[in-house]
């Protein structure tokens, strides 16, 4: 696990028709990386979280995504996961604010010719990565 920095909000949907938008504050202080599958379906998933995740638990589950909602809902720890795809774009982009019953999937946008979800990283050596995650909030 490695330390991750910045600010931004997590943003959620009102549960209630009706009802304004939440933005929680969001300042991650860790940061996971790890590779799925192989070839045309190798992924990159990276995890930034604002509380030490448990690592072991999440590495050693069958259901990896899974495990972080459990973990978000239990611990009312909130976490940001990107899963880059084989060509390094951007596949999905999850959010679980702190205690949520379940994370938002959010999609990537293009309007504006700008992509919603940036990540930009490089590989220092073979288990650390350099980079940012910049999430532009959707126009309404």
């Amino acid at each position: 696990m490695n330390s991750a920095s910045g600010r931004g909000s997590i943003i959620v949907a009102p549960a209630q028709p009706g009802s304004n938008e939440t933005r929680i504050d969001f300042a991650p202080r860790y940061a996971h990386a790890y590779i799925e599958g192989e070839g045309a379906d190798r992924s990159t998933w990276i995890v930034l979280t604002a509380k030490e995740p448990p690592l072991k638990a999440w590495l050693s589950s069958e259901n990896r995504a899974a495990a972080r909602q459990q973990w978000c809902k239990r611990e009312k720890a909130a976490f940001v996961a990107v899963k880059i795809d084989a060509q390094q774009e951007i596949d999905l982009h999850f959010l679980c604010p702190p205690g949520a019953a379940m994370s938002n999937t959010e999609m990537v946008s293009t309007t504006n010719g700008s992509k919603s979800v940036d990540v930009q990283f490089t590989q220092n050596d073979a288990t650390r990565l350099k980079g940012r995650l910049r999430v532009s909030a959707a126009d309404g």
